[in-house]
């Protein structure tokens, strides 16, 4: 969300609107984190989160018997 601040003497929030639409929280789908899942820049114009490649899906490959003796 961003809201506009108009400077006076008094404070004067302006209504807040929508930023960008962020992907759902991590921690919502089970994944734990210790720190939050997202960063903004040092200079505070980008912000840094996962999000997901809506272009192609990634393969998915399983992998059986990984600790299997070699024959």
């Amino acid at each position: 969300m961003v809201v506009e601040v108009t400077p006076a003497a008094t404070f004067k929030p302006g209504t807040p609107q929508v930023l960008f639409k962020a992907p759902p929280d991590l921690s919502e789908q089970g994944v734990m984190y210790s720190f939050p899942a997202w960063d903004v820049t040092a200079d505070g114009n980008r912000f840094f989160m996962p999000a997901p490649d809506e272009t192609s899906p990634s393969p998915f490959i399983i992998v059986r018997n990984w600790n299997a003796p070699n024959k």
